[in-house]
């Protein structure tokens, strides 16, 4: 689920395409220099537009931010759905399979990760709920796979959401 920034383009798979790109070159900087020490003017020299049309795409660095917690959150999720993980029928394997596949992912992208835990504390309130609604949609997935354990017998009756949570949560501190 992208989140919607606001600005000057149309909607289309242009502007996708542009948001991507922001993105993917604002997360190299600010893994590099952190948030505040990575200005405007090297996010649109490293995605090799001018000023004005960088402003065209998104709105202020706060709308980069939330960009690149959504392209993160787009490889976890990415990753959820090559999985396939609901073509494996036994409830343990499954959870083995997705425990490692997201500790693996967390990983292989950790500068990603340590800079999205670092830079959290500058997303304003609105983006920061935004971006909790597609970490609540990880955490789903995580829980369901719980649930089809619990529902086989395989897993005792426990609160799918929370052990949901702590999955994530353990991927997510992983690189930490």
């Amino acid at each position: 689920m992208k989140t919607q920034i606001q600005c000057d383009a149309k909607d289309g798979e242009k502007l996708d395409l542009k948001h991507r790109q922001i993105a993917k070159a604002a997360a190299s900087l600010f893994i590099a220099k952190g948030f505040h020490q990575t200005s405007m003017r090297q996010i649109a020299h490293a995605v090799e537009m001018p000023m004005s049309s960088l402003y065209h795409y998104i709105r202020s660095k706060d709308d980069i931010l939330v960009l690149v917690y959504d392209e993160a959150y787009e490889i976890w999720l990415g990753r959820l759905d090559k999985l396939d993980i609901e073509r494996i029928e036994d409830p343990a394997q499954k959870l083995k399979v997705l425990m490692s596949s997201m500790l693996q992912t967390a990983y292989q992208n950790k500068d990603l990760m340590q800079m999205t835990f670092r830079e959290s504390k500058f997303l304003e309130r609105s983006a920061l709920k935004k971006i909790l609604i597609t970490e609540t949609k990880f955490i789903q997935r995580c829980a369901d796979v719980v649930q089809h354990g619990i529902e086989k017998g395989v897993f005792r009756e426990v609160e799918a959401t929370v052990i949901g949570n702590s999955i994530a949560l353990s991927t997510f501190v992983y690189p930490l």
